[in-house]
């Protein structure tokens, strides 16, 4: 690309013409400096230089563009600066050769004309994006925050047209760069998405306020590691908030997930696995009381391998309505009840897909699901309790009570209704459940 620069004539010197870049198909502006005020200006291009014509309202100063085209006039300012908006033809490749001169008459019968020296220019790609850049150089022209020397962030997009894209380890809010999850948690605007890019990531991350957590490269490449501190990989505290995760595994932390009352969060396509909590619900953990119900969606999420001292070995699911669909509980383990999940008081939950799977709980308790206070209810279709082929229970870690004491199911006695309303907890068996395997 040739651009010539705009200069500033001296007084009484010849004019001069400068121009701005010519995209093709796209706006630019031609300026002469050096004409008289209010003089007029006629502005010329063609694609050949040489001698041009000499017209007569010129004296018999020739031009020197072959076959020019006048592209328009303008009238001096009272500084003798001109300046004429015009297009570049569409028909003008990127790379074509333009000759660029300006005409002004003057005198009578133009005897005094005079012209500009001519400008060569190189027509460019249309820079359609404003950022800079043309097509020919810009593998976005359609985004300006891409194009060559741009800064590589986490978006799954190759920001600098680099060829390739090296976003792992980054993590990213819009255009900005963090070096922690937690640094952007802290620094982006409520609402926004924290996106984070393939690596292992060795923090707790609180939150406090509406935001989407997006692993770009899927849980098996995105992994925020608690370091088995005795603290949550992600805590989500406050009220009257909107969350969501994705694409995320979660492990090694006190839980995967720890929210607080009267919110709702989303969490799907993520691992929540081989976290250690003394207290309930080592996977997942919601309050329910203080702060009001909190509301769970979960979609394809695997509850694995986690163990909790308390109730809910997988997930401890406390008083909102919760609808998981195709969520995957296996092989954690409560020393109390409900080795996969167990559903508190108020809690209404609605299973479809998914399956429990050598889940552990204590004697006498749900291995895969323990209801236990009031007004509870866990709606079923389509999944089953998972045994191994010899007919006992599947345990990845070795059996380690007695079959007979180890229930795929367990609801506190009291059998009332076809629904099994026991204490005010209600399960329901719709078509396509297989309730007899577990």
């Amino acid at each position: 690309m040739l651009t010539v620069l705009a200069l500033v004539a001296p007084a009484n010197a010849a004019p001069v013409l400068t121009n701005d870049p010519l995209p093709t198909g796209g706006g630019t502006t031609l300026f002469v400096d050096g004409a008289r005020p209010a003089e007029t200006v006629y502005f010329v291009g063609g694609v050949r230089q040489g001698a041009g014509p000499c017209p007569p309202q010129l004296g018999g100063v020739c031009v020197g563009v072959i076959d020019p085209v006048v592209l328009g006039t303008a009238v001096a300012d009272g500084s003798g600066h001109a300046e004429l908006a015009a297009t570049v033809p569409g028909i003008l490749a990127p790379g074509t050769r333009v000759y660029l001169q300006g005409a002004i008459p003057r005198g009578v019968g133009g005897a005094s004309s005079v012209v500009t020296p001519v400008v060569q220019a190189t027509v460019i790609g249309a820079d359609l994006d404003g950022d800079g850049f043309d097509t020919t150089t810009d593998c976005d022209d359609g985004d300006p925050a891409v194009h060559p020397g741009a800064t590589e962030v986490c978006n799954g997009i190759d920001d600098d047209c680099s060829g390739a894209t090296s976003e792992d380890g980054t993590v990213s809010v819009g255009l900005t760069n963090y070096a922690s999850i937690g640094d952007a948690v802290n620094f982006a605007p409520p609402g926004a998405t924290v996106n984070i890019c393939a690596g292992t990531w060795n923090e707790h991350v609180l939150v406090t306020r509406d935001l989407d957590l997006v692993g770009l490269a899927g849980p098996a490449d995105t992994i925020i590691d608690g370091g088995g501190a005795n603290a949550s990989v992600l805590d989500f505290q406050g009220a009257g908030r909107v969350w969501s995760v994705q694409g995320l595994t979660l492990t090694n932390g006190f839980r995967g997930i720890e929210v607080d009352g009267g919110n709702t969060i989303a969490i799907s396509h993520a691992v929540l696995t081989a976290n250690q909590c003394t207290s309930t619900g080592a996977g997942i953990y919601t309050a329910g009381w203080s702060g009001g119900p909190t509301d769970v969606v979960m979609d394809d999420v695997e509850i694995s391998d986690n163990t909790a001292s308390q109730r809910g070995g997988g997930a401890w699911l406390g008083a909102g309505d919760h609808t998981l669909t195709d969520v995957r509980f296996v092989a954690n383990e409560s020393l109390s009840e409900g080795g996969g999940l167990y559903l508190g008081g108020g809690s209404h939950a609605t299973m479809e897909g998914g399956l429990f799977h050598a889940n552990v709980g204590a004697a006498d308790t749900g291995g895969a699901v323990e209801l236990h206070y009031t007004d509870t209810t866990f709606a079923v279709t389509g999944h089953g309790l998972r045994r191994r082929s010899d007919g006992e229970p599947a345990d990845r870690r070795g059996d380690r009570r007695p079959v007979g004491r180890r229930r795929g199911l367990h609801l506190v006695p009291g059998q009332r209704e076809l629904h099994l309303l026991v204490d005010h907890a209600r399960l329901q068996l719709r078509p396509g459940c297989d309730s007899s395997r577990g």
